[in-house]
């Protein structure tokens, strides 16, 4: 392929082709070539197979209401089923009082009860996960020995997680980490290891093209004596995100949070430390000052939560 035509391909990187080579006028690199139509073709596909796709309907028939299904988050606590909600007008009070019973249901299973108390000991009193993996087990042999078995009933159909590390899958509670690759130009955020930027300000505009990363030789052992010499690529700025929603409950209800940040709310930051520009900031004002004449400050508002984050653009270390 001549390096004139080389040069108005546009390489993809995705996950579809990242294990692919082409052809180039410096050798064999990652990726695959298409031409401009043909890339972004392939845009539009991505894009469509990644959107978001309309929940299956619970079934409500009366052969299928014979085997009932119980949820796990109808026998949580009630505060920790508040800590899952998107919006709530004060902050969740963490009282024993509020809890539902757990014997409510006649269909409750015993591994149920074991489940629920690894995950409240791990989620509440910061029991390691791993000692969490032993005590399970543990607690549904003690409960399955002390419970009697019934003789005649029938054993529901429970869609339930098995273990721990479905518990904090099913309700959401692991934190989830973002990669993005960020362009130098446009600033577009890409979630595939595209070679170039994809990213055009309107439907009709020509994409930035801007270079994403690199090429770098990467060494792979062949046999015992020889080595199989890669192309590997490696992204010019990288960024990592973690939504503000998938963190947000996990932090308020640490003990003694909401004291600490009164007490930060109160303290005076010094002069010169890079926290200054924040704290005595217009916009940091319009919280801790009278936003309306007849209407308290927010931060005195019960529930109301600020959270700023200070940057240094001109340092890239």
């Amino acid at each position: 392929m001549s390096t004139h035509r080389y040069s108005s391909m546009h390489i993809c990187m995705c996950q579809h082709f990242s294990t692919q080579t082409h052809s180039s006028p410096e050798g064999d690199m990652q990726g695959f070539a298409f031409t401009p139509f043909q890339y972004k073709q392939h845009i539009k596909k991505l894009k469509s197979a990644i959107a978001p796709k309309s929940l299956p309907k619970i079934p409500t028939s009366a052969s299928e209401s014979e085997c009932p299904q119980i949820l796990l988050d109808q026998i949580l606590p009630a505060d920790y089923s508040q800590l899952t909600q998107r919006k709530f007008s004060t902050p969740p009070v963490l009282t024993s009082t509020a809890q539902k019973p757990y014997s409510s249901s006649p269909n409750l299973p015993p591994q149920y009860l074991g489940m629920i108390i690894s995950a409240i000991l791990s989620l509440r009193y910061n029991i390691p996960r791993r000692a969490s993996h032993i005590l399970n087990p543990a607690l549904n042999l003690l409960i399955k020995s002390s419970i009697p078995s019934s003789g005649g009933h029938r054993t529901p159909a429970f869609h339930i997680p098995q273990d721990l590390g479905t518990i904090f899958e099913h309700l959401q509670l692991e934190p989830a980490i973002q990669n993005y690759i960020c362009c130098t130009q446009c600033f577009f955020l890409n979630d595939q290891p595209y070679f170039q930027c994809h990213n055009g300000p309107n439907d009709h505009d020509p994409p930035c093209t801007q270079s994403l990363g690199s090429f770098i030789n990467s060494f792979e052992p062949r046999t015992q004596n020889t080595t199989n010499i890669k192309k590997r690529f490696v992204p010019t700025k990288h960024l990592i995100y973690q939504p503000f929603k998938n963190w947000l409950s996990r932090f308020l209800q640490w003990a003694g949070i909401m004291e600490i940040m009164h007490q930060h709310q109160q303290s005076q930051i010094p002069e010169g430390s890079p926290k200054c520009d924040i704290w005595h900031g217009l916009v940091w004002r319009c919280f801790t000052g009278t936003r309306n004449i007849n209407d308290p400050p927010f931060m005195c508002i019960p529930g109301a939560l600020a959270f700023s984050i200070y940057v240094n653009w001109l340092n890239e270390n």
